[in-house]
């Protein structure tokens, strides 16, 4: 039987940090919150990154 797995450490970050990581992920790519929401309502990302991006903060603005 296989051993179970150790569980993963979680990061817990304010809500402060999680708008300066999203500002510094969107700056990383060259965009805006309103581009990137632009680029979902088409389903047409310009890179794996911004869907990936997209994923993890869309509507959260």
């Amino acid at each position: 039987m296989d051993t179970p797995a150790e569980p993963e450490d979680v990061i817990v970050v304010t809500e402060a940090e999680f708008a300066a990581a999203v500002q510094a992920a969107l700056d990383d790519l060259g965009l805006t919150y309103d581009d990137l929401r632009d680029q979902a309502a088409r389903h047409e990302f310009d890179s794996l990154r911004a869907r990936k991006l997209w994923l993890l903060i869309g509507g959260t603005r």
